[in-house]
């Protein structure tokens, strides 16, 4: 599985201003002007870190416009390059990729900020910054290169992707997997990588999932995404036997559907209410065929029955808004796994192409995946599941962090996210202190 093309460190708002706009029509689309600049620094001390800074604005132009705020803020954001770094600058693909991530974050905090305001939350637009980027790459100022300026630097400094770590240290998971390490002794560090972020998970964010008051949809969504994960770790991390491949591939599945799901809520417009009236579209339809095979069956279903009277009409107004001449959506989204992937993009696009379907062998019925294989290779199908699980698992802390807003209360929860995932695999109680300084400081 690839590791992803950045590391989301650290941000921080240094401005910003949201203001409601007194001429909003909640009933009309929503249109916005859209003005956005950025900046790239790099760190003189660590090649693979850089800074991006985005500046935005939205706000109402012209009388044609309906917008409920206009927002103006700047955000900037810290990154650790997985893909080598030359010391000409940053290319284009890893700057639109840190500008993307860094736009999300500002979705969240946006929607946050307006969810009590008197024209009701506001998420940000859906912007693309690949053009932005490219004009940024024709000043030798700027920091940003080409990508294929890049290519030919690396290629002649003779580095490669491959050769990269996130910290330089030597517990790096990335080092250890293309190391010449016993792949029995991989698959169990593997392992060893769950228990420390499920300690991490028990620790730091549990205990505030249970301090926080949920009261939006957005985050009775999250939440209730985020307790789904645990439960499936916590019955994870007891399957410790090759023989339990198929249940331990079947988890890592579902942790990366959730994964999914919960990233996913940041991107589509009113996604936590579609996501929750999609649970009352799945409940009627559910009754509905209870209804019809007892009357064929003589069963009782005087609760089935009352549910469809007291709540059909309200949800199948909900079912008309949402997916509209839909008989059966696919997903609270309306889009199928693979578009889903792909609006996200990294990582679940390169996870969902290089393991679902292999992951999905073990779902489903049939020998594919199986069928005259040597049992050593089962042992390596758990690490493979390991791997989509911990990846899986650790953006759906990443997203909750995010969305509850639990940098409030500590500004290191990320960096200790991180360590928990690269502690497993040091040497030593003297290699995890120096793994402890290198990612927090202390």
């Amino acid at each position: 599985m690839k590791r992803p093309l950045l590391d989301f460190l650290d941000y921080r708002i240094s401005r910003l201003h949201i203001e409601p706009e007194p001429s909003f029509v909640p009933a009309e689309p929503q249109r916005a002007k859209i003005q956005t600049s950025f900046g790239v620094g790099r760190d003189p001390d660590a090649k693979q870190r850089f800074e991006v800074t985005l500046n935005a604005r939205i706000y109402k132009e012209g009388a044609d416009d309906n917008v409920g705020y206009a927002v103006d803020y700047t955000i900037s954001g810290i990154f650790w390059s997985n893909l080598f770094l030359t010391s000409r600058g940053v290319p284009v693909t890893i700057v639109v990729n840190a500008l993307t991530q860094l736009y999300g974050v500002s979705r969240g905090v946006v929607g946050q900020a307006t969810a009590g305001g008197i024209n009701d939350r506001f998420i940000l637009p859906s912007v693309t910054f690949d053009d932005l980027v490219k004009k940024g790459a024709d000043d030798p100022a700027s920091n940003i290169i080409t990508d294929t300026d890049h290519n030919d630097l690396a290629a002649k400094e003779g580095k490669s992707e491959n050769e990269m770590s996130h910290t330089g240290h030597a517990g790096d998971l990335q080092r250890a997997r293309s190391s010449s390490m016993p792949p029995l002794e991989l698959v169990a560090r593997l392992h060893g990588v769950l228990l420390s972020i499920l300690k991490f998970d028990n620790t730091e964010v549990r205990p505030r999932i249970d301090a926080a008051a949920a009261q939006t949809a957005a985050e009775q969504c999250t939440i209730g995404t985020y307790l789904r994960t645990l439960a499936n770790v916590r019955t994870l991390v007891t399957l410790k036997d090759s023989s339990s491949f198929q249940a331990i591939a079947m988890i890592a599945r579902a942790l990366f559907e959730f994964a999914v799901d919960i990233r996913l809520q940041q991107h589509i417009p009113d996604g936590a209410e579609k996501a929750m009236a999609f649970v009352d579209v799945e409940k009627l339809r559910a009754a509905r065929r209870f209804v019809a095979n007892a009357a064929k069956t003589g069963d009782e279903c005087d609760i089935h029955e009352k549910f469809i009277k007291e709540r059909s009409a309200e949800i199948e107004a909900k079912w008309q808004t949402y997916w509209p001449g839909q008989k059966r959506p696919p997903h609270w989204s309306g889009m199928n796994l693979r578009s889903r992937v792909q609006l996200l993009k990294t990582p679940f696009d390169a996870m969902y192409d290089a393991h679902y379907q292999e992951l999905s062998w073990y779902v489903h019925t049939g020998l594919t995946g199986v069928a005259n294989l040597e049992a050593q290779i089962f042992p390596l199908i758990c690490g493979t599941s390991y791997e989509v699980a911990i990846e899986s698992y650790r953006e759906t802390l990443r997203a909750v962090i995010e969305q509850l807003n639990l940098r409030a209360t500590d500004t290191d929860i990320e960096k200790k996210l991180e360590l928990a995932r690269l502690l497993p695999f040091t040497n030593g109680p003297g290699e995890a202190v120096q793994l402890r300084h290198e990612v927090l400081g202390y």
